[in-house]
């Protein structure tokens, strides 16, 4: 049978003791506040898509931080919006040049 208690002690399965600080009291004075967290990728949030933006209710615009897909749908309706700026007369209503001709 094997004798625990004397694997216990062995140097093997503990961590190993660092040479920087002589106690832990001691590193936890040095390191106190000086902990931060790591500055993520500012266009890591880009790559999922912005859930109130898919609902129509993303008011950020540009400063959102996350995607605003653009899909096919959008593209045909942007391009229905952008036809009636250009000519805002309705279809049923005759242009004046057309009277004059």
């Amino acid at each position: 049978m094997i004798d625990l208690a004397s694997y216990s002690n062995c140097s093997c399965y503990r961590a190993k003791q660092s040479t920087q600080f002589s106690s832990l009291a001691e590193k936890r004075h040095a390191l106190q506040g000086k902990r931060t967290l790591k500055k993520t990728d500012p266009d890591f949030h880009k790559q999922f898509p912005c859930k109130r933006f898919k609902r129509g209710e993303c008011e950020l615009g540009t400063t959102c931080k996350y995607n605003h897909p653009v899909t096919k749908d959008d593209v045909g309706q942007t391009r229905e919006k952008d036809s009636k700026e250009e000519n805002p007369l309705n279809e049923t209503e005759e242009s004046p040049l057309a009277m004059e001709s």
